[in-house]
């Protein structure tokens, strides 16, 4: 297990064939860009099957935010990952319905455990 982003607030962690990405409630739109690019560089380096983005921290996200992590989600797939985000918030959740966000392709799951389900199931296909 590794602990790579220690400036943004936030973390990751290998744990098996899994990178977990805690965003923290402080990141800001530099602190998720930052984050994002150190995900991607990692998916450069070790192979994984999937990349849970752990946002169960964040009680407040712009769509600006949402963006840059939506648009991080379709980069580690186009890199022949998996990413799924983990943990929203009912308020964070609410509110991005109600700014009419776009919620294409954007895998979800209720905590990280249940992500960890996901992953093992899509393994299994």
């Amino acid at each position: 297990m590794r602990d790579e982003l220690k400036g943004s607030g936030s973390a990751l962690h290998q744990v098996g064939d899994c990178l977990i990405a805690s965003i923290n409630s402080y990141s800001d739109e530099n602190d998720i860009t930052r984050a994002g690019q150190t995900i991607l560089n990692s998916l450069n380096q070790d192979r994984v099957k999937g990349v849970i983005i752990d946002v169960s921290d964040v009680t407040i996200l712009s769509t600006n935010e949402f963006y840059i992590l939506k648009n991080l989600a379709k980069s580690i797939a186009m890199m022949g990952t998996i990413p799924i985000f983990a943990g929203f918030q009912p308020g964070v959740a609410a509110s991005l319905v109600d700014f009419d966000t776009s919620f294409d392709a954007i895998m979800t799951a209720r905590n990280t455990d249940d992500a960890f389900k996901i992953l093992t199931n899509h393994a299994l296909d």
